[in-house]
């Protein structure tokens, strides 16, 4: 069987690097910035901050999970891993048979972990602010 690649393109390669650019950015000013502002403010009043917080990582870990379940889409209808026309940076093999059922499944698990974790802990999180809310208003 003859090795088949994608070669990456200069679009390709600028997108992830403007994406990994951008994702690097946002952590650090959240991180360092919003994080950062929400320690220094007494408990009772960061703790609507925290709360907004959590619901973001909630919606993060939902957008994830979707453009996961698009690129597993895409990787089942062309039946090779990488799609056709994905944004690669190096010369990947393209990858068919039981290693491409690997990588689907790897990714559905993902997902799952994504969706267990959004539909476990907000509940739970809800909960203990809720409470910490009524000690501080008392």
């Amino acid at each position: 069987m003859v090795a088949e690649f994608i070669e990456p393109s200069a679009i390709g390669r600028r997108r992830i690097l403007v994406g990994l650019s951008v994702a690097g950015l946002s952590f650090a000013a959240i991180y360092f910035g919003l994080f950062a502002y929400i320690k220094s403010l007494p408990a009772c009043e960061g703790l609507n901050w925290s709360k907004a917080v959590l619901i973001g990582e909630a919606v993060f870990f939902c957008a994830i999970a979707v453009w996961l379940i698009r690129d597993i889409w895409r990787i089942i209808r062309s039946g090779q891993h990488p799609a056709p026309g994905a944004n690669v940076f190096f010369r990947p093999r393209i990858v068919r048979g039981w290693r491409l059922a690997l990588e689907i499944g790897s990714r559905a698990i993902v997902v799952g972990l994504l969706a267990w974790s959004v539909i476990e802990f907000a509940p739970m999180v809800e909960v203990y602010a809720t409470k910490a809310s009524a000690e501080c208003n008392a």
